[in-house]
């Protein structure tokens, strides 16, 4: 019983001269008190853009092939056309001669109606053609277009002119800029996806019908938006905040609104402004008026 109402008097005699000066008695002035500070990550916001889209996969398709047709039936005599071969609308790929026995006419030109890619050549020198008889199929792949088919619950999202970012695997960190052209009047039954055409904003002969590709709707787009890493917020009943670190390295807790958040980012609409120095990691740790040691 001793041996504890000793242990008890130390423990007392600890906290009374814990709380009191040099001399034993209680300290009457200020009270200097050491603080931790708390290491953290953090990024500057600055402007920049943000997008909202879906992803999903597209093929190139090619346009139709138009056919070159002579004007007259007659002899195939001159035939410059061949598989591979671009043509320009106008430029003439063969003659035809029309002469019968006992007639002699003058040759009648072939002429490409598109300027494209001639794909298949159905006729030899020599051949008896009419002007229903196909010369050359000839394919302009540069209106080709990127089908894409939307599941029915994101087609209330996609519209005409929205923009579509495609990448393919043959071509790793290139993005293709495209727009949505058409869509289809009705969805697939069977599939229930929605046909979606996106034309190229700028052909680029790398591209080859039959690809495929990803295919990223942009559904939203902000320009001149303060974004920053999803980790840095912390929700709180129903709200959300991050912690702004101030000019003298204290963590001021502010109160924020969200727009865009995709891809593990973030855009504040409000609450924060351009130049802030957003805490991204230790945030978790502290408090409203935190110190804090930026360590990145």
């Amino acid at each position: 019983m001793r041996q504890v109402r000793y242990f008890f008097g130390v423990a007392v005699f600890l906290v009374v001269l814990l709380g009191c000066g040099a001399s034993g008695a209680p300290e009457t002035g200020e009270e200097a008190v050491e603080t931790r500070q708390v290491a953290v990550e953090t990024t500057t916001l600055a402007p920049r853009t943000i997008r909202d889209f879906i992803v999903l996969s597209g093929e190139i398709e090619a346009p139709p092939a138009v056919a070159a047709l002579p004007e007259t039936a007659g002899e195939l005599t001159v035939l410059n056309a061949t598989v591979g071969q671009r043509v320009q609308r106008g430029n003439e790929i063969a003659r035809v001669d029309p002469s019968q026995p006992g007639r002699r006419f003058a040759e009648s030109p072939v002429r490409a109606p598109i300027s494209g890619t001639v794909t298949s050549v159905p006729v030899q020198l020599g051949q008896q053609v009419s002007p229903q008889s196909s010369i050359a199929l000839i394919v302009d792949i540069a209106q080709s277009d990127a089908v894409i088919r939307v599941p029915e619950r994101f087609i209330g999202q996609v519209r005409v002119g929205q923009r579509v970012r495609l990448l393919f695997d043959a071509y790793p960190g290139i993005d293709f800029s495209a727009t949505v052209r058409r869509r289809a009047s009705q969805l697939d039954p069977q599939a229930r996806t929605l046909e979606v055409r996106a034309g190229f904003d700028r052909w680029d002969e790398r591209i080859l019908p039959g690809m495929t590709a990803r295919a990223e709707i942009v559904l939203t787009e902000r320009v001149n938006a303060l974004v920053v890493p999803q980790q840095a917020l912390l929700r709180r009943d129903g709200s959300v905040f991050v912690f702004v670190v101030t000019e003298d390295e204290v963590a001021s807790l502010r109160e924020v609104t969200t727009g865009i958040e995709i891809d593990g980012e973030a855009e504040l609409v409000s609450g924060v402004r351009d130049g802030d120095r957003i805490v991204t990691r230790g945030q978790n740790l502290l408090e409203d008026g935190s110190p804090v040691l930026v360590i990145r």
